[in-house]
């Protein structure tokens, strides 16, 4: 039996861990909710909109799950599934349609025209073998199955993660051409703002409030050329 000063004591510990949090190191992810989440629900709730029914989604590298809430908004949908090749295992589903599975985008262990809706963002300027990915992405689209990607466009600020610095909306438009996709819409984001705090964040901490506040105010004020594209995709049929 947990004792009353033990329960005061962890009482005490959240109140002051909340009220600490604004000097608190911050990251990446709480940014990208805020200037990258808005245009991704938006599409998204296009695809509710003009589709029948999407009964099988992919998160194409979750991570840490930063935007599965969204896909979770699908009533119809009977799977969801998440895949990462840092998965070892333990991940706790928050929803009973989730499925982990450990694989790379080059090689995903699903059968062809499987899914309905695919979400990637952030992941494809950390592969080598980007062609091949997309390859796969579009073997498994059911025939107008949804694309929903985000990747870097130039000048996009330098991470050591990254393989490319980012796709031009030309070279990228083509790229999804080239395997099947058509364009549907798209959205630039990430702007000046954004851009100060990820040279910041590159440099050293940043407190979680300069995150947010940054992040609101490239949000609210788009400055400069943005450093993100998000495209919204079909599957062609043939």
């Amino acid at each position: 039996m947990i004792s009353a000063t033990a329960l005061k004591n962890s009482y005490v510990g959240t109140i002051l861990k909340k009220a600490a949090r604004p000097i608190l190191p911050g990251w990446v992810d709480p940014g990208r909710q805020i200037v990258q989440g808005p245009h991704l629900r938006a599409m998204l709730a296009r695809v509710t909109r003009d589709s029948r029914g999407v009964k099988t989604i992919l998160n194409a590298g979750t991570g840490e799950g930063l935007y599965s809430d969204l896909l979770f908004e699908f009533a119809d949908a009977k799977r969801i599934l998440e895949i990462d090749i840092k998965f070892h295992g333990g991940q706790q589903a928050r929803d009973a349609r989730q499925q982990f599975v450990a694989a790379s985008l080059t090689a995903l262990p699903l059968p062809d025209k499987s899914l309905d809706l695919i979400l990637c963002s952030e992941v494809l300027e950390h592969i080598e073998a980007d062609e091949l990915a997309l390859r796969e992405l579009a073997r498994l689209s059911s025939p107008r199955g949804w694309l929903l990607i985000s990747v870097p466009t130039p000048p996009a600020v330098f991470d050591p993660a990254h393989v490319r610095e980012g796709y031009s909306l030309e070279d990228f438009s083509r790229l999804l051409r080239h395997h099947g996709f058509e364009l549907i819409e798209l959205r630039f984001c990430m702007y000046a703002f954004f851009r100060l705090f990820l040279r910041s964040y590159r440099k050293g901490v940043v407190p979680h409030a300069m995150v947010v506040g940054l992040s609101w105010l490239d949000r609210t004020i788009p400055l400069g050329k943005p450093m993100d594209l998000v495209v919204l995709a079909r599957k062609m049929r043939g």
